[in-house]
């Protein structure tokens, strides 16, 4: 893939059905996506080396059966374990979205060794949750998708959204944590709402921003017009990570 323009690769499988506003939100930022199944990933339809970015977007993929996100992990472990390592390490952007981020817990991105001492497990209050958050990012952290962001307001939807840590696991909220909840809403630890990962090129978030990007999507907001929200940044941040990366 010959383009001197940025290049998104957008995964898409049975049950994962926030592709479309993933789309959007990469086009708003000038980048070019592609909406992907991952089975032409593992039949060597499409190549993930060809692109620059990466996103696994929100739904429920494959039913939640098991636990959320667990087996497009497994096939991504399967089938794509040394083109998913390749990327990672190589430290281009990859974003998950809910069921994005549940996914890549379980492919261990968001622990020093890779190991899985981070899980997303059922809320607290044992329901579904649907329903927009005010949210504080962690100014210290170096995550290349929020820089320059203080606070983004955005829709959250999931069952199980509760960052958990397990007990032998020390957390460096200082550059792991990305984004918190302004209040507890899941019983998640220390209201962390995202985590990234060592590099700082992968974020992986419970709240849902391809569906935030326009003010009058949010109850808040009585007034009718496409003005876009922060949460776009995040999408433009990548696009210029890339694109510094491309002028080395």
């Amino acid at each position: 893939m010959k383009n001197s323009k940025v290049q998104a690769i957008i995964l898409s499988g049975d049950g994962i059905n926030c592709e479309s506003e993933t789309k959007r939100a990469f086009s708003l930022a000038d980048i070019h996506a592609d909406i992907i199944h991952i089975q032409d990933l593992i039949g060597g339809a499409k190549k993930l080396s060809d692109y620059d970015i990466l996103a696994l977007p929100g739904g429920f993929s494959f039913g939640d059966e098991i636990k959320s996100g667990k087996i497009l992990s497994l096939k991504i472990e399967q089938y794509l374990k040394d083109d998913f390592n390749e990327f990672y390490h190589a430290k281009k952007p990859i974003i998950g979205i809910c069921n994005g981020f549940q996914a890549l817990t379980y492919l261990g991105v968001f622990d020093p060794d890779q190991s899985q001492s981070v899980s997303l497990d059922e809320n607290t209050s044992g329901k579904f949750i649907n329903l927009w958050v005010d949210l504080d990012i962690n100014s210290h952290s170096e995550c290349i998708w929020t820089k320059g962001l203080d606070k983004l307001r955005l829709p959250i939807r999931h069952g199980e959204g509760r960052v958990s840590f397990s007990k032998d696991r020390e957390v460096n909220l200082n550059k792991e944590a990305v984004l918190y909840y302004d209040q507890e809403i899941n019983g998640s630890y220390k209201n962390i709402a995202g985590l990234t990962c060592k590099y700082g090129t992968t974020l992986g978030l419970m709240p849902h921003p391809e569906a935030g990007l326009y003010k009058m999507l949010d109850p808040k907001n009585s007034e009718f017009n496409f003005e876009t929200t922060k949460a776009l940044k995040l999408f433009k941040n990548a696009k210029e990570y890339v694109l510094s990366r491309k002028s080395l």
